[in-house]
């Protein structure tokens, strides 16, 4: 008996001792968030703007308020890149937007320091503002080497309380979930972090930012729908703090007029031993899987199976899929109308090829819209990319169908979202305008139907649509 109660004893001071423990460690814990709070606060800021959107005639103010990260000594403040959105009012319009105004970056002493927009980086969708007068002491977030975040880990997002709370502090911990490459390199965590946006990921451990976060609405666009608002169907992602790094070193400027370049082709990237496979005296490059019609590729004379090794004498090193990104920087960067020269080999001889860069064309989310309220229906101009769809090719003319009122006119006759409409009573739907001016000629007639031809995918299909007109 004695040496029963003997082990039941030993047993109870061992619970104890990990009771014990582990109220240690929360404890422990609890003092390094609060440090680690304290540290994090003076560096995060509200940052409040003002965009001007210009449509024809008409300017229109739009008050913004966003948080940001003090990242250098000099009043450096990386925040959203959605200050900055350039073609996103394209949603609603064809607004121009010009770069942020009369920004004023509000401090945790509650002080309002006057700044001014530096730039964006269309990657990272991240902008830099800056500080007219830092205050003397300002102390940056430090940022954590590459490779210091991992999917697994443990990370601590901070972010500001409203005003009226105080505008204190205020952190998640939660573990990263996953982690991708391309089109650029970002973090997901377990969470959607959209009340962090703007914040910094912070390492408990060392003290150290380990990225911010951000909005990325191209990687939650669904694939079956292009058209989704980008402000309401946006990722809310981790850029790394080594993606950062090299933009705080040197912050992207204000874009000049010029447009984006665009290539227009296909591509693969060329690993090591494919090349040595082809019998080709280079380890990477970028192999063209299609060349689309009319592009500037196509006019310049690339072709398909064409392997691309330098850009303007440049070697690419692009070996796998996430190397991409660099290539298109570089496209991009040099802008419509610029003359580039590709280093291509071809059957296996070495040749230059010339190509002029063309504007990039509009994606779906840029594309005009026309909204039919009494139909239940918004319809949107075809862009590059329908003409590229599986079956289709660059004749397709008409509108896409972008949303529908189940209980609307449309609706109630068959349309769906994607459907291309290229007729209207019989009469070709040529562009946007045109089809605008044959439903303004239904309602002028009052037509007790309006028999709508669509594409399908790769069937087309008689839709009778009854308006019930007042």
């Amino acid at each position: 008996m004695r040496f029963t109660r003997t082990l039941m004893t030993a047993a109870t001071l061992a619970v104890l001792a990990m009771i014990l423990t582990a109220h240690a460690r929360a404890d422990e814990t609890a003092d390094r968030l609060a440090a680690l709070t304290k540290t994090v606060r003076p560096a995060m800021v509200n940052v409040k703007f003002v965009l001007v959107r210009k449509t024809g005639d008409q300017t229109r103010r739009v008050p913004g308020n966003t948080r940001g990260v003090v990242v250098d000594s000099k009043g450096l403040v990386v925040t959203l890149g959605e200050i900055y959105p350039r073609t996103a009012d394209r949603v609603i319009g064809t607004a121009a937007v010009d770069p942020p105004a009369e920004i004023k970056v509000l401090l945790h002493d509650e002080r309002e320091i006057e700044a001014e927009f530096v730039g964006k980086d269309y990657d990272a969708n991240l902008a830099f503002v800056r500080m007219k007068t830092p205050p003397k002491g300002i102390k940056p977030l430090p940022l954590a080497p590459k490779g210091a975040l991992a999917v697994g880990q443990q990370v601590t997002m901070f972010s500001l309380l409203p005003t009226q709370y105080g505008g204190g502090a205020w952190f998640s911990q939660v573990r990263i979930s996953a982690g991708v490459t391309d089109p650029r390199e970002i973090f997901f965590s377990s969470i959607q972090p959209t009340q962090m946006l703007g914040g910094p990921v912070m390492d408990l451990a060392t003290g150290r930012m380990l990225g911010v976060v951000a909005v990325d609405s191209r990687m939650v666009r669904p694939a079956n729908n292009p058209d989704a608002d980008p402000r309401r169907a946006s990722a809310a992602v981790i850029v790394p703090s080594w993606v950062v790094a090299p933009l705080v070193a040197k912050p992207p400027s204000v874009r000049p007029a010029k447009q984006d370049g665009w290539l227009g082709i296909g591509m693969a990237p060329l690993d090591k031993d494919l090349a040595e496979a082809l019998g080709l005296p280079v380890k990477a490059g970028v192999m063209v899987s299609r060349v689309y019609p009319g592009t500037p590729a196509a006019k310049g004379g690339l072709k398909a199976e064409d392997i691309i090794a330098a850009l303007d004498g440049e070697a690419l090193d692009v070996a796998k899929e996430e190397d991409f990104i660099e290539f298109r920087k570089k496209i991009v960067a040099a802008g419509a109308g610029a003359k580039v020269t590709f280093t291509v080999y071809r059957g296996g001889a070495k040749q230059d090829v010339a190509v002029t860069l063309a504007p990039t064309p509009k994606s779906a989310i840029e594309a005009v819209r026309s909204k039919l309220d009494d139909f239940g229906l918004t319809v949107r101009e075809i862009v590059f990319t329908d003409k590229i769809a599986p079956g289709r090719d660059q004749s397709l003319t008409g509108v896409v169908v972008v949303k529908i009122d189940g209980a609307g006119w449309a609706g109630l006759g068959g349309l769906r979202p994607g459907d291309v409409v290229q007729k209207l009573n019989d009469k070709p739907v040529t562009n946007i305008k045109a089809f605008n001016a044959l439903i303004a000629g239904v309602r002028k007639a009052k037509t007790k139907e309006v028999v709508f031809l669509v594409l399908r995918g790769a069937e087309t299909a008689f839709l009778r649509v009854q308006p019930q007109w007042k």
